[in-house]
């Protein structure tokens, strides 16, 4: 109408943007996205409601918009190619070629009046034809791209790397190239708010790109951004909610609304129009400002109720210090509508005190990802986060060197409160984890490592991310394996943190399978405790009536050597671990010079738990003291409880038994020939011995009775007397050292366990920590002196790691009480050591270090002592233990000598 027909043909046939003169020349009833490049777009929908077919003025007007559009946008220029050789990347427009990975030789010829909208390429690798999504980053000139981002690598490596996924994903991918004419703000940006530094090109870009109708969403890449090998192509994120047009996500730090740095934007009549705000609403160095005031221009233009207060757009600062507050209030009030994070409660208080987000948000025609991802989707699946957060489909620079925080135990309450879903708790928390309540300030970082919110963040979601996939790996990934990017179906996450509700009423929403599993079990035993404690209640009356007093012996006196007359009722039996042979040397001697007879009168099981060479080492003191053996494959209480029980029953009835562990040392008073008299039993408590460096070293060889000095006595080796079993493991610590064969009524006696027996049938035991000896008649039980336990050398840890695996077994198949307090006693037990690779060898954690060596634990050394010995060496960064070597070939052990202790000396 104000043009030739000429004119007019080239530009129905050039500019997309003429679609809507289209429908006017030739009648067609105009739609209300027509008016999407009208500034007074409120009137013109207006009259296209009400008039069937459009007037001559309405005509005029709508035409006069689209070219003043076009010609806004006029200095963007299309149809160059940008295809990488190499370390070379060949520019292309028109007849003029240039390197622009190299801005020494060749950047000038580069440069340009106007913006080249290039598609960017590998030589000899066309792009993927009928794209249906664009990809699109800014760069000025060749010199920006030569440069490194402080701290990392040159700019053009980032550009690769996203062309190299474009390829993959089959995107098309552009780069907006040039500084342009347009470097003035825009007409709505006061005076004084700083020059434009051409981040606002990004938003001339996209309004180029979306012109193009085949194309379903423009993505929006900053240069430092970076996509994972495996981020999914960007119509994974168009199909996580059909209602929104924009999707983005906030900062690692400090809160904002969205970050410009990744957007997809799909290609909607909303999202061209929230890109010309864009343009036209530039202002200062910083594209995200006017990014957020035309977001609050068509909220405030389609939700009138949405208003905001004066001055939140006076500048940048001001912006970002205030419009994140702003909105959380317009949501909750209900000025602006909101979904996703604003339906639950628990999020909406977390987001309203600190601006952060666990779940996505849902405003109109935009969705917020959260951060701290994965995150769950209305679905209930678990989306990997879209950037900043870990194993992120992009990865923004500032999320590569950031530094791990301890993490600190004030946060623990909050989290518990966001897991428990618990909303009225949240703000109270929050503002006591930030020192301050918020307010129009959101200053705490959502999700950096270790900051304030980052596990409330992973509990509500109830998905603990994969680690090793942050996104510092990410461009490294990416150029050690040439960009070999393999673009995943969708954006779920299916890593191993992905949660399982829990059923076991926990504090978690959320926990990991195998945690799972254990709760349940945890939950199982909670259930079953109450009827346990009344049975307990039930019989304990019957358990006091049946079982003798204990009377302490208060004699300073030791036993030496049993006289002969004695020893020869008293028999010897244990059970014993062939890798223990070390230990098997130190114990055999021991109970040989107390006066027993080994060779008659000694009964010893071996569970061959290591292989044919210990089981040999094992035998070679076994024979040397000539005592009797059985080999057995199978180790467990019950086994040799059974294995006890069968040899007491065997014994006539003037007998006596002493039945240690292979680890424990009993002492007799000088008074246990009048207890054996009386037919008593004789008791003591176990008293640990602990390595003077507190590390489990191991047990030097027995040497030979021609070399026996102090120092190679095992109470050398291993100087601290500590009550670890009883005060750091709360366990049973009694012990019977001495147990006859019949009571005085003539009834035999068998082992509950190793800590108790019983006269007669044998009963269960109910009370853990009970020494008990039931039903026995005419037995009283005298307390002795301590049991050394030489429980804590090298062999330790192989030790318990069997032990831990063997009641895991059982508790598997069985799922008795018993079994599983077996397994978290050992587990208990393990855990209070650590690996040192400075020695080489387990320490006692810090932890139980500090305990042990409280005055209640511990018996102080005497200064003459600890004179004896080198200070302690300690790892207080230890490591996970090596993986134990393939073992060359042992050589057989030595043969018995001359000058080896005779077995009856």
């Amino acid at each position: 109408f104000f043009c030739g027909t000429e004119c007019l043909t080239e530009c129905l046939t050039r500019l997309p943007l003429c679609v809507t003169a289209r429908r006017l020349i030739t009648g067609q009833r105009l739609k209300t996205s027509d008016c999407g490049a009208v500034q007074k777009q409120a009137h013109c929908i207006a009259h296209i409601r009400n008039d069937a077919a459009p007037s001559v003025m309405m005509k005029r007007w709508l035409l006069l918009a689209a070219l003043a559009a076009a010609e806004d946008l006029a200095f963007v220029r299309e149809g160059c190619r940008i295809s990488i050789h190499g370390a070379r990347a060949i520019l292309r427009d028109g007849a003029r070629e240039c390197d622009v990975w190299n801005a020494q030789s060749s950047g000038r010829r580069c440069a340009s009046d106007r913006v080249l909208l290039c598609e960017v390429g590998f030589a000899g690798q066309e792009n993927a034809a009928g794209s249906t999504h664009a990809a699109l980053t800014v760069a000025t000139d060749a010199a920006y791209l030569v440069a490194p981002i402080p701290g990392g690598l040159p700019r053009y490596k980032y550009v690769e790397a996203k062309a190299a996924w474009a390829r993959a994903a089959g995107v098309a991918y552009y780069l907006a190239f040039g500084r342009g004419t347009a470097k003035a703000n825009g007409p709505r940006c006061d005076a004084g708010a700083g020059g434009q530094t051409l981040h606002a090109l990004k938003a001339a870009g996209l309004g180029v790109v979306m012109r193009r109708t085949e194309y379903e969403s423009v993505t929006a890449l900053d240069v430092d951004a970076v996509p994972a090998l495996d981020a999914a192509p960007p119509e994974a994120w168009l199909a996580l909610d059909a209602a929104s047009d924009v999707f983005g996500a906030s900062n690692v730090g400090k809160p904002v609304l969205v970050n410009g740095g990744v957007l997809v934007l799909r290609n909607t009549a909303w999202a061209r129009e929230l890109v010309g705000a864009w343009w036209r609403n530039r202002c200062g160095p910083a594209d995200q400002y006017a990014l957020w005031k035309s977001l609050a221009e068509l909220w405030r233009r389609d939700h009138p109720k949405f208003r905001l207060s004066d001055g939140v757009f006076a500048n940048y600062a001001s912006a970002r210090e205030r419009f994140l507050p702003e909105v959380a209030r317009r949501i909750a009030d209900g000025a602006l509508p909101a979904r996703g994070c604003a339906a639950d409660a628990t999020c909406a208080a977390l987001f309203s005190a600190s601006g952060c987000l666990a779940a996505p948000l849902a405003l109109p025609n935009l969705y917020v990802t959260p951060v701290a991802g994965p995150f769950r989707a209305a679905d209930g699946s678990a989306v990997r986060p879209l950037q900043k957060g870990d194993h992120a489909w992009m990865c923004h620079f500032d999320r590569v060197y950031e530094t791990l925080k301890d993490y600190d135990l004030r946060f623990a309450a909050l989290e518990a409160a966001v897991g428990a879903r618990d909303a009225a708790r949240v703000p109270a928390l929050v503002a006591r984890v930030l020192g301050k309540d918020g307010g129009d300030r959101f200053d705490a970082s959502c999700a950096r490592p270790g900051d304030a919110l980052r596990h409330a963040l992973y509990r509500f979601n109830g998905v603990e991310p994969d680690r090793g996939r942050t996104c510092a790996l990410a461009l490294n990934e990416s150029l050690q394996s040439q960009y070999a990017y393999a673009p995943a179906d969708n954006i779920r996450y299916a890593g191993p943190g992905v949660l399982v509700k829990s059923k076991c009423g926990t504090a978690k929403r959320y926990l990991q399978p195998e945690e799972a599993r254990k709760c349940e079990l945890k939950a199982a035993r909670r259930a079953a405790r109450p009827a346990k404690l009344r049975r307990d209640a039930e019989t304990a009356h019957a358990y006091n009536a049946s079982t003798p007093p204990t009377t302490i012996l208060k004699s300073n006196c030791t036993l030496q050597r049993f006289p002969p007359i004695y020893a020869n009722r008293v028999h010897f039996f244990s059970f014993v671990a062939a890798d223990l042979y070390h230990l098997l040397g130190h114990a055999l001697r021991y109970y040989r010079h107390l006066g027993l007879d080994l060779k008659n009168q000694g009964r010893i099981f071996v569970h061959n738990a290591s292989g044919p060479v210990a089981l040999e080492k094992t035998l070679v003191y076994l024979r040397r003291y000539e005592i009797q053996y059985k080999v057995s494959n199978e180790w467990s209480s019950q086994t040799k409880r059974d294995a006890a029980n069968q040899f007491l029953l065997s014994l006539p009835n003037d007998a006596w038994l002493v039945y240690p562990d292979l680890d424990e040392f009993f002492a007799f008073p000088c008074e246990v020939l009048e207890i054996m008299d009386q037919g008593g039993l004789l008791s003591g408590q176990m008293v640990d011995r602990v390595a003077y460096d507190w590390h489990l070293n191991s047990l030097r060889p027995l040497p030979r009775a021609a070399k026996m000095n102090n120092r190679s006595s095992i109470d050398y080796q291993f100087p601290r007397s500590c009550r670890l079993t009883g005060g750091l493991l709360d366990t049973n610590v009694n012990k019977y050292t001495l147990v006859p064969a019949v009571d005085a009524a003539g009834k035999r006696l068998r082992y509950i366990n190793a800590h108790s027996v019983a006269c007669g049938t044998r009963r269960m035991l109910r009370h853990v920590h009970a020494q008990k000896a039931m039903n026995c008649e005419g037995v009283t039980i005298f307390r002795g002196p301590a049991v050394a336990h030489f429980g804590f050398t090298k062999i330790t840890i192989p030790v318990l790691e069997r032990k831990l695996a063997t009641y895991k077994a059982l508790a598997r198949t069985s799922g008795e009480l018993r079994h599983r307090d077996a397994v978290e006693h050992y587990r208990k037990l393990r855990d209070s050591f650590e690996y040192c690779p400075l020695t080489k060898s387990f320490q006692f954690t810090r932890k139980a270090r500090r305990l042990l060596m409280r005055k209640r634990y511990c018996d102080p050394l005497p200064p003459h002592l600890e004179r004896n010995y080198a200070p302690s060496r300690f790892c207080f960064e230890p490591t996970k233990a090596p993986r134990p070597s393939l073992r060359k070939s042992t050589p057989r052990p030595r043969a018995l000598v001359e000058d080896d202790d005779p077995p009856d000396d």
